[in-house]
């Protein structure tokens, strides 16, 4: 039995709504946005530059970089911040929350490669939201 279902969705498929809307039918919490939220507090940043650097890790070539010199463009330190926190970072922290999230339960996760972070919990049902192409395109043009 399960009680974690997490939803990866194509962009305009409608995975977001979905996913709402069965966590509303059972009752469970549903953490998507959230998960941004909860990010931002435990680096003590800024919800925005969370929102920005939510699932967009640093490429290798950055991390290279990052090797040679301390801070830099894609660091954030927050006013009364005690870590620089980079978009590296921000993806442990999602992965943390996401594991979290899993041992209560009772909860659908939405987006954020749950379903990766997750791969190894029993509890997990895995779900994959697509649409064809014309019902995608309207969707995008009605959220412009």
């Amino acid at each position: 039995m399960f009680n974690v279902l997490t939803i990866a969705r194509e962009y305009g498929s409608g995975g977001s709504d979905i996913g709402r809307k069965v966590a509303e039918l059972l009752g469970w919490e549903c953490l998507d946005k959230q998960i941004i939220e909860r990010v931002a507090a435990m680096g003590k940043v800024e919800p925005a530059w969370a929102a920005q650097a939510d699932e967009h890790a640093i490429a290798w070539w950055q991390r290279v970089m990052k090797s040679f010199r301390q801070g830099g463009p894609e660091f954030y330190v927050g006013e009364g911040s005690e870590l620089a926190v980079d978009r590296d970072t921000v993806q442990v922290f999602t992965a943390s929350i996401i594991q979290e999230a899993a041992r209560v339960g009772n909860c659908v996760i939405i987006g954020r490669s749950a379903q990766c972070i997750l791969r190894h919990y029993p509890n997990v049902l895995r779900m994959l939201v697509y649409a064809p192409l014309s019902e995608k395109i309207a969707r995008m043009k009605i959220r412009r």
